[in-house]
């Protein structure tokens, strides 16, 4: 379903494992949906298991998962990276060179 189909009702919050812990509007699913509708591209967007709570509980069947995919992958294009993404890639190259490949 499109993002249009969101209205912003919050139940996602309720189910959202980084909302329940963090408890900031900017990290639930509903804040991220914000965000997209106002197409604003953050870090925020790497903070997500990308458990699927949020489609499943939705009354539109908003499949938001889809647009933080998006919108990580934009924000890796524009070379926007969080630290502890940078660290996940730099141990990935380091394995791969151990390994042999590159």
């Amino acid at each position: 379903m499109p993002l249009e189909n969101c209205n912003l009702c919050g139940k996602c919050k309720e189910v959202c494992p980084i909302y329940q812990i963090v408890k900031k509007e900017t990290v639930s699913p509903r804040g991220k949906a914000i965000l997209i509708k106002k197409d604003i591209l953050d870090k925020v967007f790497y903070i997500c298991t990308l458990c699927g709570a949020c489609k499943e509980i939705c009354p539109n069947n908003v499949d938001l998962l889809s647009f933080i995919k998006k919108r990580r992958k934009l924000l890796v294009e524009k070379g926007i990276e969080s630290k502890k993404n940078r660290e996940m890639v730099e141990k990935i190259k380091e394995k791969f060179s151990e390994i042999g490949g590159g």
